[in-house]
């Protein structure tokens, strides 16, 4: 089976200590060197990234001469220690960091959604407001009519009604209440900045599949450590 996902000579670099080198002819000299894309001439020979020995360089390569594969199908896990770059290798496919030298292929029917550690939400917004982001009528429907189920609003609820079946949208409901149920998700009326670190995993989890539920589209779904926070229950 062919590739969707090919990464070659990945590498990632990190500059430590200061920015500056000392003196401004210096810092004019490195400035010019990087907008003529050329290596910086201050720097001294990067290490790679181990936490088991004390550092020299200035630079510290946390990801260096990566190489994969992912076909159709295929789930995969990285396993590494902490600091080891497992994260920032996510972030480089997902497209939330750019590379140092190699390269990163994806498929372009593919699509990639990033799970992270730590989810960003709009932090004085409900829960509800969180899960149903994406500006789209159907979204806007059921986001209507969960608001409505969840107030108790019998005018809200029966406007809501006639939306969901305009747009044909109960199949998606049906598939965004088991993602709910399962997750044990309530209280969509509440703000997320009042929530505990193992509800907003939950939620973020709930935000990332009803996405990729909507959009029917080829997925890869990157997962960092996203156990954190839940309990056993949640886990299974």
């Amino acid at each position: 089976m062919a590739a969707v996902i090919k990464v070659e000579n990945l590498s990632k670099v990190y500059q430590l200590g200061e920015f500056g080198t000392g003196t401004m002819s210096k810092d004019l000299e490195r400035f010019w060197a990087k907008m003529r894309g050329r290596e910086d001439p201050f720097l001294k020979i990067g290490e790679v990234n181990d936490r088991t020995v004390k550092g020299v360089g200035d630079v510290v390569w946390s990801l260096k001469d990566i190489n994969f594969d992912i076909e159709q199908g295929d789930a995969v896990g990285i396993i590494g220690r902490n600091g080891a770059g497992k994260s920032t290798l996510l972030k480089i496919l997902a497209g939330k960091e750019t590379v140092d030298e190699g390269e990163v292929w994806i498929h372009k029917n593919v699509t990639v959604a990033l799970f992270e550690q730590d989810p960003k939400f709009e932090e004085n917004k409900t829960v509800l407001e969180n899960i149903f982001h994406i500006n789209h009528p159907v979204i806007a429907a059921i986001k209507e009519y969960e608001n409505a189920v969840e107030l108790d609003d019998e005018k809200a609820l029966s406007s809501s009604l006639i939306k969901m079946d305009e747009l044909n949208a109960w199949e998606f409901e049906s598939n965004v209440k088991q993602i709910l149920g399962k997750l044990n998700i309530h209280h969509l009326q509440s703000k997320v900045n009042e929530l505990s670190g193992g509800q907003r995993k939950r939620i973020a989890l709930a935000q990332t599949l009803i996405d990729i539920g909507f959009e029917h589209k080829h997925t890869f779904l990157i997962m960092d450590e996203p156990t954190n926070h839940l309990d056993i229950e949640m886990m299974e």
